[in-house]
């Protein structure tokens, strides 16, 4: 069954406007009064602006620094960002009347760019990025977020909740600016952006799992995952959701999985709330002749304590609770 066609099932909802994924999931494209804007800048993930339509060319020179201005304003904000907080971003050695013209020029560059001087408003010393001109991929998905969030327990409203986390997640891209030279402006947007995003999987996969459409709850996981492949939430609601399903094998795959993405991309190990659920999983499944159960856990402990030689408080723990499990197992 295909994503879209569980949330149906589950939801009694029909999704308009579905679109396919190179996965085979559908997801809803929620229709919004945004499709009307000239401008399009994507930033969550690879960043891009298309105007009507054409993606306009990011490379030379003298079209950096005035995109540098646009993803510095929609990184603080995009909406009364003071000109002081911009200068420091971009030109933190300039001061004064240096500083103003720096801004001067850069901002009529960007609005040539962008093909409208309506696309940025600036007053009283603050910069507005003009939302009836531009459509912000990030504000979209912070929007769909926050209604499908706010209405978690309101029966009576015309869109699901849980519709508006699809869209919220289809949006997430990636996470913001992720592939752009890294600024230290940069981390406070893509921190707050990829906590809600983990909200909004979350979110989702609970409410999948009330209407008991796990598949979906399965997917939901899975495409978190993609886009934020070192969450280790993410990959425990994973697990929760195969053992849910009754799939402690999957459980037991994801768990290698996630150990193997925190390894490689932090040099961490799992947490002993996943150490947990592996257990239980192992706990819930037969024991094959090949492979009892206690051998099974000690796989699983040998692979969690693996290349961690010199961690050895967390590996001693680590061993401690699978002997322990093995013990209940075994009874």
């Amino acid at each position: 069954m295909s994503c879209g066609r569980g949330f149906e099932a589950a939801s009694g909802v029909r999704l308009a406007g579905e679109i396919g994924d190179p996965a085979g999931c559908v997801w809803s494209r929620m229709p919004t009064s945004d499709t009307g804007t000239r401008v399009r800048i994507y930033t969550l993930g690879r960043f891009s602006v298309a105007i009507d339509g054409r993606q306009i060319c990011s490379a030379g020179k003298a079209k950096q620094r005035p995109l540098a201005l646009l993803k510095a304003l929609i990184a603080l904000g995009g909406r009364g960002v003071a000109s002081s907080q911009v200068w420091e971003c971009l030109w933190p050695d300039s001061e004064g009347d240096m500083a103003v013209r720096n801004l001067t020029v850069t901002l009529h560059r960007l609005r040539q760019l962008l093909g409208s001087n309506a696309s940025i408003f600036q007053h009283d010393g603050k910069l507005t990025l003009n939302d009836q001109v531009c459509w912000v991929d990030a504000w979209s998905f912070e929007r769909a977020a926050n209604q499908g969030l706010s209405l978690q327990g309101d029966a009576a409203c015309d869109v699901p909740p849980a519709r508006r986390l699809w869209t919220a997640l289809e949006l997430y891209s990636g996470h913001f600016l992720a592939l752009e030279s890294e600024e230290s402006w940069m981390l406070a947007a893509r921190l707050k952006l990829r906590i809600k995003f983990e909200r909004v999987v979350t979110s989702l996969v609970g409410r999948l799992e009330r209407d008991g459409a796990f598949a979906d709850a399965i997917d939901s996981c899975l495409q978190g995952l993609e886009r934020d492949p070192l969450n280790e939430i993410l990959h425990q609601s994973l697990m929760c959701c195969y053992l849910k399903s009754g799939q402690p094998s999957q459980v037991m795959r994801a768990y290698q999985r996630c150990r193997e993405a925190l390894d490689r991309g932090l040099g961490a190990a799992p947490s002993a709330q996943t150490h947990r659920l592996y257990v239980e999983a192992v706990q819930a499944s037969s024991a094959s002749p090949a492979q009892p159960v206690s051998a099974m856990l000690r796989t699983g402990m040998e692979v969690a304590v693996h290349g961690r030689r010199e961690r050895q408080s967390t590996s001693s723990a680590i061993v401690a609770e699978f002997d322990e499990a093995a013990s209940s197992a075994l009874g």
